[in-house]
């Protein structure tokens, strides 16, 4: 190994003070068997965090088809600014065309 290169328990070493506090709620809050986490609780614990992250994975997609829609409405609403603009702007020159016509009439020969 490299002198530069950092060690996986060098790497790790910040998140140790996180990963025993997770250690401790995990063993405090799990039943025990003889001081050892049973397997059935272990289970139910893996169920439940399966459980809690579908439930957030279905709403993150409500929320990003949400998005989608709204996205999909604000498209169709610059579509239509963008077909007005033009309108404007055709409407404009056809206004200036007029108005450089009838100056034309009244200038002095």
């Amino acid at each position: 190994m490299d002198i530069d290169t950092p060690s996986r328990r060098d790497l790790l070493a910040p998140l140790a003070p996180l990963y025993e506090t997770a250690r401790k709620y995990r063993a405090a809050t799990m039943p025990t068997l003889g001081g050892k986490r049973t397997v059935a609780a272990e289970m139910k614990g893996l169920q439940e965090d399966l459980e809690y992250t579908t439930k957030f994975n279905q709403k993150y997609l409500e929320m990003i088809v949400k998005l989608r829609r709204e996205n999909i409405e604000l498209e169709v609403d610059l579509a239509l600014c963008k077909e007005d603009l033009d309108a404007c702007r055709k409407e404009i020159r056809t206004l200036k065309a007029q108005t450089d016509w009838m100056e034309g009439l009244f200038k002095k020969p």
